[in-house]
Order: C-alpha cells, then sequence, then structure tokens
C-alpha cells in the first residue's frame, strides 16, 4: 500500500496540470474564435456601408461582384 501511495503522491500534479492545459487550450481557443468574429463583424459593417454609399451615389455594383 506505500507504493500505491507513493505513486500517488509523486504523479498527483500531473493529473491537474492536464486540466489545467486543456483549459488553456480551450481558452485560447474561444479567444481567437472571438477575434475571428468581431473581425467578420466589423467587414459586414463595412460592406454595408459601402453598399449604402454606392446606393446613394448612383454607383451600379454587379451583382456577382456583391459577394
Amino acid at each position: 500500500m506505500t507504493e500505491w501511495k507513493k505513486a500517488l503522491q509523486g504523479n498527483a500534479s500531473s493529473v491537474f496540470e492536464s486540466q489545467s492545459s486543456k483549459h488553456d487550450e480551450a481558452f485560447k481557443q474561444k479567444l481567437k474564435e472571438d477575434r475571428l468574429f468581431k473581425q467578420i463583424g466589423q467587414l459586414q459593417v463595412e460592406v454595408d456601408f459601402l453598399k449604402d454609399s454606392c446606393d446613394k451615389l448612383g454607383v451600379i455594383i454587379p451583382e456577382d461582384e456583391l459577394r
């Protein structure tokens, strides 16, 4: 039983490290996704602004260029 206890004490930190590293990786992935969604939103606002500006100025944009 003492060998089991020693093994447990020696390896206990690895249990928490793997959970911590999984959490850190998930957190980094979430930050990356949030940054990309923010960038997509900003680009969509810019496209909408340019479309409205072109409409007000009478500039015709071909449909195939609106994608």
